[in-house]
């Protein structure tokens, strides 16, 4: 998208000069040049940034041009690994990326290149960590955990890391927490408050068994697979990974509502039925690409309080951000509250650590500065 704005940018500004856009001839490429650089632009955001790499749409226009991997470094701590890629600074450096983040924040807002401020409607929220139960996820937990550690099975749990990729593990997180959520759900209603249940996958559930192989990848394999299945058989007892959609639909029936961003007629009635304090309609449930951003789903009336629900875990916080936004805006009359479920197992606390920490918190930082509440904690 940046690349075709500069393109018809530079159009403009050639057709402005009375130039020909497409010529290679130096001396007019650098008249276009003097000519785009009497303008200026205003960017508006609610989160500008998502991380330290993604200033460099801003480089050279909200500061002074410069080599990018080299602010990076010098200014967020990354480092060179041992292929030569720019990363960010591991967990155990002790480097505190947040503050570093905050004060480049506070650099471009002293400068006058940025400014911003934080919502203050007069009410407040709570972002909860809820543990759930769920018997297979802790048995499923539990394998995993014994895999890692244990030599004799090396080979076989690294065909399961591959095997069950971030993909498979957030289609079975949802739904082991999609049904263990249905009581609190109900609790919640019988409480007078409307239910936003935030979910990333529309397609079905899942069919497979996450640690049966039909037919082994080599010997290894095959060999360390025949001795867990003989040692661990509860590891296999069967389970219905049942999609959070159909399930949903069959406890809440005429109480829930839809929006997957592919009907704008349907999505459209969804949200209108779930802001009616007299309808039936107590819970909507989002996909999260498609209403993350753009819908309001907020308590302006004073009579149901508005809890959201989210069953996938927050990866990308700039989306996180903005979906907590579709109840907590202005305009609201009740405080809100956020529920990220968790099982709080082995796998998810790697998957939070490698995919999810480093990144949380970065979008407020580089946005506020200072004002940047501490969402690393």
């Amino acid at each position: 998208r940046l690349a075709a704005h500069k393109k018809i940018t530079w159009d403009n500004y050639a057709k402005r000069a009375g130039l020909d856009h497409t010529s290679t001839d130096s001396n007019v490429i650098d008249r276009i040049s003097s000519e785009a650089s009497s303008g200026k632009v205003v960017f508006l955001s609610a989160t500008p940034f998502s991380s330290p790499r993604s200033l460099e749409y801003a480089n050279g226009i909200l500061f002074d041009k410069t080599d990018i991997e080299g602010l990076l470094i010098d200014k967020f701590g990354y480092i060179a690994n041992e292929q030569g890629d720019i990363i960010p600074p591991p967990v155990y450096s002790g480097i505190d990326v947040g503050a570093l983040e905050r004060s480049f924040a506070d650099s471009l807002i002293s400068s006058g290149a940025m400014r911003g401020r934080k919502l203050n409607n007069g009410f407040d929220y709570a972002r909860q960590f809820m543990k759930i139960e769920n018997s297979f996820a802790s048995k499923f937990e539990d394998a995993m955990s014994m895999l890692s550690k244990a030599k004799n099975f090396s080979n076989l749990y690294a065909y399961y890391k591959k095997k069950l990729g971030w993909l498979y593990l957030s289609k079975m997180g949802e739904s082991v927490k999609a049904k263990e959520l249905v009581p609190f759900i109900k609790e919640a209603i019988q409480d007078n408050n409307k239910i936003v249940v935030f979910h990333k996958f529309v397609e079905g559930g899942l069919n497979e068994h996450p640690f049966k192989i039909e037919k082994a990848p080599n010997k290894s394999v095959e060999f360390e697979y025949n001795e867990f299945r003989s040692k661990y058989p509860q590891f296999f007892e069967d389970y219905v990974f049942e999609n959070p959609i159909d399930l949903y639909k069959r406890e809440f029936g005429k109480s829930i509502a839809f929006f997957n961003g592919k009907d704008k007629g349907i999505d459209g009635n969804s949200t209108k039925m779930f802001n009616d304090d007299d309808s039936d309609v107590k819970i909507i449930m989002v996909q999260s690409d498609a209403g993350s951003a753009g819908i309001s789903l907020h308590d302006t009336t004073g009579k149901y309080k508005r809890i959201i629900v989210k069953l996938n875990l927050p990866t990308r916080p700039v989306a996180e951000i903005q979906s907590e936004g579709r109840t907590y805006r202005v305009g609201q009359k009740t405080d809100t509250a956020f529920i990220y479920p968790i099982t709080g197992g082995f796998t998810e606390a790697q998957n939070f650590s490698t995919r999810i920490h480093q990144s949380i918190g970065s979008v407020e930082n580089l946005a506020l500065g200072d004002g940047a509440r501490n969402l690393r904690e």
